[in-house]
């Protein structure tokens, strides 16, 4: 980043961090992406509290930022399975804030396996959780009880403009692929599964290259949107999505990930997305579909593997 593009950030979170100052202090365990622009909002989270520990997600740290941070303040090394076990958990919140007021920030629901036992064993009091993902939402929507306040802003309005920025990043960086393959985006067919915030997102953006532009989602009302937004809606699907096998695995809960596909021509596939208890929606690939692509991969992005599951959500109260 650019010494004014700091200086800037620098400002602005020191303003943020004067104006919203908590009125009594406490102790907070940040995980973040730790990113070239990260430092000046983990400078603002030390300031308004002790932060015991920075924990940067294991695929989004960039060297320098973390060189940055360690100087002041402890980094340690994230994984699932870190809260995975209420007793590797609990250690090590002990071993970090012992008797302390905790707030948790979040980004994809690491706390939530454990965070009943960690709140009822914590000899510290666990004040909250902020939560910032769609992710991470659901994974403390699926707990039976919330143990302690769970503040999700992943649904928050101010989510909108940042779906947007990760949509033109992710049709962006797909385009950057195929031109690398010798290919270009305009013209092609392209497959969006998930019409949620992302996969809304993406599809307007790749419909503004010129590309034609088919929905899948299992939900009516997401397909009723696509289709009054110009799109195409679909619910056959030309991969097989599987949870416990097959060519290409989507990511476990959300998030986005893409794959030039060329379907197979000696068989029908079908399309199987796992959901909670075990179910699959298995689909046949569409004739139809095969004989359009006329040879040529289809794009396909993955935006949200809810739009694979029979099962709704709803927001937290």
């Amino acid at each position: 980043m650019e010494t004014f593009e700091r200086a800037r950030l620098d400002a602005y979170f020191t303003r943020i961090a004067a104006q919203f100052a908590p009125a009594e202090p406490s102790t907070s365990f940040l995980i973040t992406h730790l990113l070239a622009e990260r430092p000046a909002f983990v400078r603002a989270v030390a300031a308004m509290t002790r932060l015991a520990a920075v924990l940067p997600k294991p695929k989004s740290i960039h060297p320098a930022a973390r060189h940055e941070v360690e100087q002041t303040l402890p980094v340690d090394t994230l994984s699932r399975d870190l809260f995975k076990e209420p007793d590797t958990a609990l250690n090590y919140f002990e071993s970090r804030a012992a008797g302390e007021p905790v707030c948790l920030l979040d980004v994809g629901g690491y706390f939530a396996p454990t965070i009943a036992e960690v709140h009822s064993r914590f000899t510290g009091r666990l004040a909250g959780i902020v939560e910032d993902t769609q992710n991470g939402h659901r994974r403390y929507q699926d707990l039976d009880k919330l143990p302690c306040p769970v503040v999700s802003v992943a649904r928050s309005p101010l989510k909108d403009p940042e779906d947007y920025l990760v949509g033109q990043s992710v049709v962006f960086s797909t385009e950057a692929v195929m031109r690398g393959r010798g290919d270009i985006l305009h013209g092609r067919p392209a497959l969006v599964i998930g019409f949620g915030k992302l996969g809304s997102s993406i599809a307007r953006l790749l419909h503004a290259k010129g590309v034609q532009v088919t929905v899948f989602d299992v939900d009516p009302v997401r397909r009723t949107q696509a289709l009054s937004q110009g799109f195409t809606p679909t619910l056959r699907l030309p991969l097989r999505l599987s949870h416990h096998g097959g060519h290409w695995r989507p990511p476990d809960r959300g998030g986005v990930r893409c794959r030039l596909a060329q379907g197979r021509r000696d068989r029908r596939p079908t399309a199987s997305g796992a959901h909670r208890g075990g179910a699959g929606l298995n689909v046949p690939f569409s004739p139809a579909a095969l004989a359009a692509r006329q040879g040529r991969p289809r794009l396909c992005l993955t935006c949200d593997t809810s739009a694979t599951s029979s099962r709704s959500t709803a927001t937290c109260p």
